[in-house]
Formats: structure tokens, sequence, C-alpha cells
């Protein structure tokens, strides 16, 4: 079980956080080490310790949990766009990149879900066939110092979205803009859940976007 936290909101700012960023209208990588005296070695490594640490799960029964292959790769361009068309509406975040995460007391995760500030360590990939791209799962480095492993994309938004909902104490009344969903979507929870960010120009005209403050 994680460690009590430091700071925590009330639940009261937790449930109204949940309620909001979820309606709508419409592992860990490991570390690999390099070698500098064995030719062999060196053309047998395929990745450097510059790479992003992404990971594609592999596809388990259910009832299991989830297990991560060891060998790094990544969605081909041939696939991106035939299965995931509108792939560009679910944030990527990288590593270091600051944002808001879920939180639980329970190790299992079955208790109350609470938000706090955090940047990403590390993610990796679950293919799926939703059109909205593969479930990403993130290791969390808290501000505070706790660490968070394998949280599901749609626990994870970006920090200056988070905080624009908190300043609109979570109410999706922006002008202009609206919070859109696809609950059409099985094996990904994040369009249904989450969803993106449809906003109205001045000629009528509707954008798409991805993040809140992308407006």
């Amino acid at each position: 079980m994680a460690p009590k936290k430091k700071r925590k909101y009330s639940s009261s700012v937790a449930a109204a956080a949940r309620d909001a960023l979820y309606s709508s209208s419409s592992d860990s990588s490991s570390e690999e080490e390099e070698s500098e005296s064995d030719d062999e070695s060196e053309q047998s490594s395929s990745s450097s310790e510059e790479d992003e640490p992404i990971r594609k799960k592999k596809k388990v029964a259910s009832s299991k949990s989830i297990t991560t292959s060891s060998k790094h790769t990544s969605i081909k361009a041939k696939d991106s766009k035939a299965k995931y068309s509108r792939r560009h509406l679910k944030p990527l975040f990288e590593k270091g990149d600051k944002v808001y995460s879920a939180w639980w007391k329970d190790a299992k995760r079955s208790g109350e879900t609470q938000w706090y500030p955090g940047s990403i360590k590390s993610y990796t990939e679950e293919e799926t066939n939703s059109p909205y791209g593969p479930t990403r799962y993130y290791d969390i480095n808290f501000d505070d110092g706790d660490e968070l492993h394998e949280v599901e994309d749609y626990y994870v938004f970006p920090e200056v979205d988070y905080i624009l909902q908190q300043k609109n104490d979570f109410k999706p009344n922006w002008i202009g803009v609206k919070n859109v969903t696809d609950k059409s979507v099985k094996g990904d929870r994040w369009p249904g859940d989450v969803g993106w960010y449809v906003a109205t120009l001045g000629d009528g005209k509707e954008s798409e976007h991805a993040r809140l403050s992308g407006k």
C-alpha cells in the first residue's frame, strides 16, 4: 500500500473532478546497460538509455494481470493509419510531462479516487481495436515523492487542463467549447470516460482538440 499522501484534496473536490472530467454532452521500464568494450554486445543492442521506454503489452485473459514484454517496440506507421484514425484526439504524455493523476489509498485501487500533481516517468502501450489508439499505462512520479505504476490513460490528465477545470469548479460550461465522448468503443475506456474537446469557431465551423488547453 502506498504511504499516506502529504497533500490531498477533500473527497468532495476529488469526486467533483471525476464527475466533471468523465462527464460529456455528446512497468515500469527497465534500464538498459551499455557495453563499451565488447563490439558484439554493441551490435546486438536494440536500444539505448536515451530511447523512450515504450513497450508493447501482451494481450491476456481478463481474469489475469497484464504482463509486459521485455522487447521494446512501437506501432508501425501503416497500422497507425489503418487502425488508429482518431488517435490524435487522445493525449500522449512523454517522460517528464506534468500531469494530474489518480491515486488510491487501497493498493487494489478499489477505494476512493484522489488526484495529485506529478510527472510522467515512463509508459507502456497495449494495442486495441479502438480508433483512438492504444491503451497507455503510465508510471507516475508524484510531486510529494510517492510513485504509482501502470495508471491507465483515462486516469491521467494534463496539469494545465486539470487546473483550468479546477478554476471553473469542474463545471463543463465553457463558452464555445464542449467536451465530447464516444461510448460506443469497446476495450478502450478513454473515449467514453474522458473524451476530447470541440471548439466552435467564429465562422461556425468546429475544431477538435485533444486538450482543453489547446483551444
